[in-house]
């Protein structure tokens, strides 16, 4: 089963007047099942508004058997879409979805589902061109398929004022009645995946927040007299710490992830993009914290221990990189792209600790070290914004 359907403008408040382009920017969420029992999900923005009606219009052509097929041995070739051949491939802006006919048959046509960067598994990353999947689908249900995914995409029009764009196939071959049918789910005919999960045991779905994660956290926090509690908190739900990560292929949190003999981190969180894995290091400091400078501006003495253990982590991932991109069961850490680059987090104190001169310092200190500080009620902010944009979907 491959479920697709628009959620939301990537940039609801961009004003097309001086923005059309980031206006008509369109977040997809897909959720892909296989007969292998294999699962993922995805959500990036991979259409334009206007591009929304190629899908539907290519669908209605398709089932008129107007689109030209895409011959085997292609079905993975990337250099397709750089070319934007799309006589044989339907793709768009973005090189996450693209769509194309296999073989056509006497009551029902074989239709590939490609994807690629964001939309792509992220254990399938090692295959090279796109990840494919194929589907059977009586020609009746197409229209059905192509009626749905508009009514779908209704409540995000076009905002830029460009013309929408339709399928206009090359291909003139046989269009014989059709009788229109019942809607169809696509319903998998083959494929499989690889596994290529570094932790596949603390692998966090990030959309899956709620309110009462956010409450619960809350109570957590406002008893809290030192960073303990809320680590032991963080580690049964971890969902907390991946609302402020980007990637759509998935992402991770390692508690308490011991690097050689000397250092343990109290977290590494992770995402994956089409670009690779970016991983940040994570020091909990306690959330009682009268001051974050001195009255002379110097750092004060949590916060100076805060960003020590995370300059003493790069230190050694400097040295012992290749141990840590290993995968484990090459007895290795399996932090693959890590190194002494990695962005630091340091979470401390809450936001009546600070003032607007404190603010500015933090952002110096995040420039000069790469290193950012929040507070706690900062990572409730990230999971309130997240809430919320899901309930408005």
């Amino acid at each position: 089963m491959v479920d697709l359907r628009p959620s939301a403008y990537q940039y609801p408040l961009a004003d097309p007047a001086t923005a059309s382009y980031d206006a008509d920017w369109l977040n997809i969420t897909g959720e892909v099942s296989t007969a292998d029992g294999s699962h993922w999900r995805f959500a990036d923005p991979c259409l334009l508004a206007y591009e929304t009606p190629i899908l539907s219009s290519w669908l209605r052509e398709v089932a008129r058997r107007r689109v030209a097929p895409l011959a085997e041995g292609y079905e993975s070739a990337f250099g397709l879409l750089l070319h934007g051949n799309s006589d044989f491939l339907l793709n768009f802006t973005e090189p996450n979805l693209a769509f194309s006919v296999a073989q056509y048959g006497d009551a029902s046509v074989r239709i590939r589902v490609h994807l690629s960067a964001e939309a792509r598994p992220s254990w399938a990353s090692t295959q090279p061109g796109f990840f494919y999947l194929p589907f059977d689908l009586p020609y009746a249900n197409l229209f059905a398929l192509a009626d749905e995914w508009d009514r779908n995409c209704e409540p995000f029009p076009i905002r830029s004022g460009r013309a929408a764009v339709v399928y206009a196939p090359a291909n003139t071959g046989d269009a014989g009645p059709v009788t229109l049918g019942a809607a169809s789910v696509f319903t998998l005919a083959s494929g499989t995946l690889a596994d290529g999960d570094p932790h596949p045991g603390n692998h966090v779905w990030w959309l899956e927040i709620s309110q009462s994660d956010i409450d619960d956290f809350r109570a957590v926090l406002s008893a809290a007299t030192s960073e303990r509690p809320l680590q032991a908190h963080l580690e049964k739900h971890p969902i907390l710490l991946v609302q402020d990560l980007r990637g759509g292929h998935g992402r991770w949190v390692l508690p308490q992830k011991q690097l050689g003999s000397q250092f343990r981190s109290d977290f590494i969180i992770g995402a994956r993009d089409s670009s690779g894995f970016q991983w940040t290091v994570v020091e909990l400091q306690s959330p009682v914290v009268p001051r974050l400078f001195t009255k002379k501006g110097r750092n004060s003495e949590q916060l100076d221990e805060g960003i020590r253990q995370i300059r003493d982590w790069r230190r050694w991932l400097a040295e012992n990189r290749d141990y840590a991109n290993r995968p484990a069961s090459r007895n290795g850490l399996g932090l693959p792209d890590i190194d002494d680059k990695v962005n630091g987090l340091v979470i401390i104190g809450r936001d009546g600790d600070r003032d607007d001169y404190d603010a500015q310092r933090l952002r110096q200190l995040a420039y000069d070290h790469r290193i950012e500080i929040h507070s706690y009620d900062w990572l409730v902010r990230e999971a309130e914004s997240r809430l919320h944009e899901l309930r408005r979907r």
